[in-house]
């Protein structure tokens, strides 16, 4: 009996020693416990269904809290770094609790029963009863990241994750840093940017302004190059914009159906972005390219897909909208075809912080790239239409020059051409499904001449007429106003030009404008 009660004693002992040591190690100052206020900053760290007094020790066993927020409705606890201050002062919240930590700290850091805590490390009792310090914090300060916080930390290993303040978009991979041996941080690879346009022009291999990276689940990369591939018969002779674009080398060890793909390496916020690019798809073996999106390990959805020789060209894409959130990521696929005749290319690629705008757009013909235009040559068809300035070489047939600046779009028919041959310009923009409203000036002069035609096509489906027109028009130039056109992302507008008997059939077509409405 008397032993049980010695034990007793010393139990009751121990436990008084642990109580005491704990408060040593962190002793709470109650009286700084502010009912009804709370301190506004972004928590380190959030608990759910807890108390007052274990969101005051949840604090104290966080190596970097000095306050805690408590909401007595929600029964959460908010951690926080800061404490209130003279520019940080206390608001009003009828919900909350403010709570404040005060540590007794010695000259070599925070006692811990018989041994010295340094202040970068924490106070506790482990399952064997014995008191311990535990590192909770690098010795090393924290790294700033402008126009970021610190949005979760944890203390096994130590390690800090950052994220973009509202409004700013996250670019690159490493925002999550740890503490090293030594007490040093690893490097922080991420940075915060403002809003704006995101381009990749591939003129240097590391650009701060480009979204997009080599993806490691494909089977090869894409090639960064300045001139043509290696390869005939394939591929461009060189970059669209500057000196450099990228491409996707076919020849062996390459097999049909291997894939490139490069990735988005920003992080996102949750609207619908805009993405343009300029592309080359050009050998009689060519593959597939694909724009998709990627969210977290789902199933990739592609949003637009183009296969097939396009020609020995570059053509544009021009405003799809990619509906993104900070789990989703975009991915630019190259599918090598039959053969090695299959190199896929693209430059200038362009990601707007916004919904593409679907203003009116405008083809005038004064450059040979228009940002506005929404119209491509076509790959499907006899030949090529030819932007000129001045009249047309053959006489009795054509325009004397453009009707609005200096230039237009006209189909030369002398030899080789032969009646019935047709040029067709095709629209290079994703629509959305509504109506839209096409104006145009056109020219058709001569005793030979042919038929011009509006047309839409839907997929693979055949051409639907919406206007077409015939014969002789005399020397002048006509305007067609007002035509509606329903359009969807699956359908695009067909502009042809069909040789007539003879040469004398130039057509011309100038100002051509598309509104994003029904025309009135």
């Amino acid at each position: 009996m008397l032993f049980y009660a010695t034990e007793v004693l010393l139990v009751f002992l121990s436990l008084l020693t642990f109580i005491e040591t704990s408060d040593i190690c962190h002793k709470p100052n109650w009286n700084n416990n502010v009912n009804g206020k709370k301190l506004s900053e972004f928590p380190i760290k959030i608990f759910e269904n807890v108390g007052p007094q274990s969101c005051f020790r949840e604090c104290q066993a966080h190596g970097n809290c000095f306050s805690a927020n408590y909401d007595r409705k929600q029964l959460t606890c908010q951690l926080l770094d800061k404490k209130k201050n003279e520019l940080k002062p206390l608001i009003d919240d009828e919900n909350f609790v403010y709570m404040e930590m005060t540590d007794t700290v010695s000259a070599g850091g925070k006692t811990c029963g018989d041994i010295l805590c340094n202040n970068y490390s924490t106070c506790i009792r482990t399952s064997s009863k014995k008191m311990t310090c535990i590192e909770t914090d690098c010795a090393e300060p924290y790294p700033v990241l402008n126009n970021g916080i610190i949005s979760d930390r944890t203390f096994g290993p130590i390690s800090a994750t950052y994220s973009c303040s509202p409004g700013f978009t996250g670019v690159g991979q490493g925002n999550r840093i740890t503490c090293r041996p030594g007490g040093q941080w690893s490097p922080l690879s991420y940075s915060c940017e403002p809003p704006g346009p995101r381009i990749c022009d591939f003129e240097s291999h590391y650009e701060s302004s480009c979204f997009l990276t080599e993806s490691t689940y494909d089977v090869f990369n894409w090639t960064r190059l300045s001139g043509g591939t290696s390869s005939t018969n394939t591929g461009p002779s060189g970059a669209l914009i500057g000196s450099y674009y990228k491409y996707i080398e076919t020849s062996g060890p390459r097999e049909p159906g291997n894939n490139a793909t490069m990735v988005s390496n920003m992080v996102f916020e949750a609207k619908t972005y805009c993405l343009s690019f300029y592309y080359h798809m050009y050998g009689s073996g060519m593959g597939t390219l694909k724009i998709q999106t990627q969210t977290k390990s789902q199933n990739p959805v592609t949003l637009w897909m183009l296969s097939g020789n396009q020609g020995n060209t570059w053509h544009s894409l021009s405003n799809l909208n990619i509906p993104l959130d900070q789990d989703t990521k975009i991915l630019i696929q190259g599918i090598r075809g039959s053969s090695y005749t299959s190199d896929i290319s693209v430059d200038y690629v362009v990601l707007l912080p916004y919904a593409c705008s679907y203003g009116p757009r405008i083809c005038d013909f004064e450059s040979h790239y228009e940002s506005s235009c929404f119209l491509t040559e076509s790959t499907y068809d006899v030949f090529n239409w030819t932007r000129l300035s001045g009249g047309t070489s053959s006489t009795n047939t054509g325009p004397s020059g453009a009707l609005i600046g200096s230039y237009y779009k006209y189909i030369e028919t002398s030899g080789p051409r032969v009646p019935g041959d047709n040029a067709t310009m095709v629209s290079n923009m994703v629509f959305e499904a509504k109506t839209y409203c096409l104006s145009f000036y056109y020219h058709m002069y001569g005793s030979g001449m042919g038929t011009l035609k509006i047309q839409t096509q839907t997929k693979s489906q055949n051409p639907v007429t919406l206007w077409m027109l015939s014969g002789n028009q005399g020397n002048t130039w006509h305007s067609l106003s007002n035509l509606n056109i329903p359009l969807d992302q699956d359908t695009k507008i067909l502009i042809q030009g069909i040789r007539g008997s003879n040469f004398t059939s130039d057509i011309s077509v100038d100002y051509v404008v598309l509104l994003p409405y029904a025309c009135p």
